[in-house]
């Protein structure tokens, strides 16, 4: 299934706020939007603003590209 700019936006929005959290000194072992879902062993700052990234290039795409479909990987 093909995510939606809503959907990509949501997601880029819960990361943020997971980084936040990793910032100011708590932990974060799961990410909840909605019925989805991301769970982490453990995860780092650097892990979060590369799924933010992801999310950027993707949402890129909507504004001028085509899409393509890619798998969005989370590095440990």
């Amino acid at each position: 299934m093909v995510a939606t700019r809503e959907e990509l936006e949501a997601d880029r929005l819960a990361l943020r706020n997971a980084r936040t959290s990793l910032l100011t000194g708590g932990t974060v072992k799961s990410v909840e939007r909605g019925d989805r879902r991301l769970v982490y062993a453990e995860v780092s700052v650097d892990s979060v603003n590369d799924a933010i990234a992801e999310i950027d290039r993707q949402l890129a795409l909507f504004d001028g590209g085509t899409r393509r479909r890619r798998a969005l990987s989370v590095g440990l």
